[in-house]
């Protein structure tokens, strides 16, 4: 029998795939294995690496110190604090799969996959799901979410933190993600006010939002930055292009918690509002996906951010960023 792949050779490829934009024609010149040779490895390596390091490294939180740990990270480095996540939707663009039809073309023209993730204040992804086609909106796919259904729950399974006061003042609220206008408001998901009509408080409002809403993202930046593979269209059936998405976010989180610990705080003085701050007008072209409904108790919440970050929460630059003065 001829000689086998040896693993390190193996996760060379792999990682070379994933950090380039190369075809398997060159990586067959490369490697001097075959394509279909290369195909199953990165297929099997990726899978691997999900099943092994996934459960340590993409671990959805699942106790109040946790996530009460999150919250506070939240407040110290983007000031809004009972924040738990960041959640947003990115397409995994895909060559048209065989015999697949319109099932996968969504609404840019493209043939995809969506990854829904729940981000944390480090750029680490908390929660994924990936794998639903390209056809369903961010917030249809939030709609079926299991993440979503967990939040909905009343025997509340992912132990989020019981609702406590905003700094300095004494209605209590519930600890909340937030999200673009995809996403309904409810007394867990907390987005922008409507582009139409704003006030200045309300302006505000939106602006320390996205401070935290960009969160989500820039992770993806991140992710498709480190990670060159996802600057084009993947040559793979569906199935393979979810495992490679999870084996990418797994080795992301992996490098964060390995390596970036000191690099998070500089990425965060970078983008920091202050003498040297660069306005981000990113909150101003938020996208609008449609009416929500929302209840009453969700607007009261959202009122209570607001009335927050014109009193007690005030930062000396949302004025300047928010175009007010």
């Amino acid at each position: 029998m001829r000689e086998s792949i040896k693993p390190g050779e193996m996760c060379a490829l792999v990682l070379r795939f994933l950090a380039t934009v190369e075809s398997f024609r060159s990586l067959h010149f490369q490697f001097r294995l075959g394509r279909e040779t290369i195909s199953q490895a990165i297929s099997e390596v990726c899978l691997a690496v999900y099943e092994e390091m996934g459960p340590i490294y993409v671990k959805t939180p699942n106790s109040r110190r946790e996530w009460e740990q999150i919250s506070a990270k939240f407040e110290e480095r983007w000031n809004l604090p009972n924040i738990l996540g960041a959640i947003d939707g990115k397409r995994i663009i895909l060559e048209q799969p065989i015999n697949s039809g319109s099932r996968y073309h969504d609404y840019k023209g493209n043939d995809s996959v969506i990854l829904m993730a729940v981000v944390g204040p480090e750029y680490e992804f908390l929660n994924v799901d990936v794998g639903m086609n390209g056809r369903m909106s961010d917030g249809g796919n939030w709609s079926r979410n299991s993440f979503r259904k967990a939040l909905e729950n009343e025997n509340n399974p992912l132990r989020i933190p019981p609702p406590k006061p905003l700094p300095g003042r004494s209605k209590s609220i519930p600890h909340v993600f937030v999200g673009d206008d995809a996403f309904g408001l409810s007394s867990y998901m907390m987005k922008p006010y409507p582009q139409l009509g704003l006030t200045e408080e309300k302006r505000i409002f939106n602006y320390r939002l996205s401070r935290c809403r960009r969160i989500s993202e820039n992770a993806f930046g991140i992710l498709s930055s480190r990670w060159r593979v996802f600057r084009k269209p993947l040559l793979l059936q569906p199935r393979r292009a979810t495992s490679i998405t999870l084996a990418a976010i797994t080795l992301h989180n992996w490098l964060r918690s390995e390596t970036e610990a000191g690099q998070i705080q500089h990425l965060q003085d970078l983008t920091e509002d202050n003498g040297s701050h660069t306005e981000d007008n990113s909150w101003l072209n938020l996208e609008d996906f449609g009416l929500h409904n929302a209840t009453q108790e969700a607007k009261g919440i959202r009122k209570e951010f607001t009335e927050y970050v014109m009193k007690e929460g005030t930062v000396p630059w949302q004025w300047r960023s928010a175009h007010i003065l």
